[in-house]
């Protein structure tokens, strides 16, 4: 190919042959690379025992990431002190604690090859295998924990319930909406009822005039405002109530049951602890005794408050007319759903008083506006206050100068002041002193008329004059020599004509 298309002439056809050793060369570029990808995999693998699956784990490896170090977590868990390990690390321990079948796996394996280490999951399940009681520690120890939270998610419903209950029976707002709601549903409706159902209140922002399409509601607020001002937005009077409408009051009662169940639980625990490990627990025993002792009683006192407010809602119910007395338990409205209602109809109240209130704002403030439209600012109250003050004031001074200067100028020349007796140049001194004080006043008056206020002076600028070129008389040569010079120049310049 070469030949045919460079000739025989090219630079291929002149190099040299080159002897290589092929031995050599083929030792070194030799192809290792399955040999080293399987040198590679040998060293990598570690000799380690390992009886989990991987997902277990994984789970645990996950788990310890939270956890203090493998060698505290032991200690830990004997002492059951909260320092350590939370409430969280508590349960991720329940969660990844060994079952019998790992703990079996695990002591086969370590005795059958006690000298090979384990891998990182096993390494920590096979010191807390040794703990007696091990799950049972941790639920008595998660109880502990995780008590105060769990009376608080009962306690705080039962105060928020009781507070709305209150709020609503003290609105004395909410009563005149009622009341407005009740007149008008009975004009419209023409009748002459005393109530209403509760669950009318969620549709009363539906119903709309035929005219405007103006919500009941937005007449309602109309109607209230405008016989009681000093009325509310109610929203902001049940806060409590509102909170209510957030909790599941069956849930409460489900956990004030959970919450006495664990609490026997703990105790069977307990006994279970000391039974089978007694020298061991001298440590923390007082402790957990005396929490387990304290926790029933407030779950005693609880369920005593929860009986006492069920029994004064279902009495409540009976004051709004929901039910009656014999059938409050059976036809009742939970707490929540109640709750809800009035909580809704309050938000969409508010909406309606806020507007008129803004719109009643605008009016007053439009009618400020038209009392000074038109007028000028010196046509104002307090500017003609101001004014007039000023003008007094520079009245009595004017009219004190004029007195001043009328006394100089018509006292007579030849009166004497008594006290004093004329004689000679002082008699000549004093008057002309007296000349001389009316001349004094008089140039003041005038100073005080021409001279510009101090306003004047500070924003007026002086005159610029305008500069003028220095040559400004010079003619151009070419045009004088062109239109000729006159007699005058000549002369002037010493030229003769």
């Amino acid at each position: 190919e070469l030949s045919s298309k460079w000739g025989a002439n090219s630079l291929w056809h002149s190099l040299d042959n080159v002897n290589i050793d092929t031995e050599r060369f083929e030792f070194l570029f030799e192809s290792k690379t399955k040999e080293m990808a399987q040198r590679k995999k040998d060293t990598d693998k570690k000799n380690e025992i390992t009886v989990l699956s991987l997902k277990r784990s994984n789970q645990i490896n996950i788990a310890l990431t939270k956890l203090p170090p493998v060698r505290s977590i032991k200690t830990a868990i004997l002492s059951m002190e909260s320092l350590s390990i939370g409430k969280e690390g508590v349960e991720k321990l329940l969660s990844i604690i060994p079952t019998e079948e790992e703990c079996k796996l695990l002591k086969e394996a370590h005795a059958a090859h006690p000298e090979v280490p384990l891998g990182s999951a096993e390494s920590f399940q096979l010191p807390i295998i040794e703990i007696p009681d091990l799950e049972t520690r941790l639920q008595l120890w998660l109880f502990r924990l995780d008590y105060e939270s769990m009376e608080q998610d009962i306690a705080e419903p039962l105060s928020d319930l009781s507070l709305g209950m209150k709020q609503l029976a003290t609105s004395q707002t909410l009563k005149r909406v009622l009341a407005t709601i009740c007149s008008l549903g009975n004009f419209l409706n023409n009748s002459n009822t005393k109530a209403f159902h509760i669950d009318y209140l969620s549709k009363v922002a539906e119903v709309k005039d035929t005219f405007n399409r103006t919500s009941f509601l937005h007449h309602t607020a109309s109607i209230v405002l405008e016989k009681w001002p000093e009325s509310t937005d109610i929203y902001s009077e049940i806060g409590a109530l509102t909170r209510c409408a957030r909790v599941d009051y069956d849930g409460v009662s489900d956990s004030l049951r959970r919450l006495e169940r664990q609490c026997v639980d703990s105790w069977a625990n307990l006994n279970t602890i000391v039974s089978h490990d007694p020298n061991s627990s001298t440590v923390w025993l007082p402790k957990f005794t005396d929490f387990l002792r304290d926790s029933a009683h407030r779950i005693s006192v609880l369920k005593i408050v929860h009986r006492r407010i069920s029994n004064r809602y279902n009495k409540f119910l009976v004051y709004l007319g929901v039910a009656t007395p014999a059938s409050v338990k059976s036809n009742g409205i939970k707490p929540d759903d109640l709750a809800k209602i009035f909580s809704e109809f309050a938000l969409e109240f508010r909406t309606c008083h806020n507007r008129l209130m803004a719109k009643r704002a605008n009016a007053a403030a439009h009618r400020t506006r038209n009392l000074t439209r038109g007028k000028l600012i010196t046509e104002s109250d307090a500017f003609s206050g101001r004014a007039s003050a000023k003008q007094r004031d520079s009245k009595s001074g004017d009219s004190d100068s004029m007195k001043q200067l009328q006394g100089v100028l018509n006292k007579p020349s030849g009166v004497v002041e008594p006290g004093r007796q004329r004689r000679g140049d002082a008699g000549r001194r004093g008057t002309e002193a007296e000349l001389l004080d009316g001349n004094e006043v008089l140039e003041s008056l005038v100073r005080s008329v021409t001279e510009k206020p101090a306003s004047d002076k500070r924003h007026s600028r002086p005159q610029r004059e305008r500069q003028r070129a220095r040559m400004g008389n010079r003619k151009s040569l070419r045009r004088t020599l062109r239109s000729g010079i006159s007699d005058v120049d000549s002369k002037a310049l010493g030229l003769g004509v």
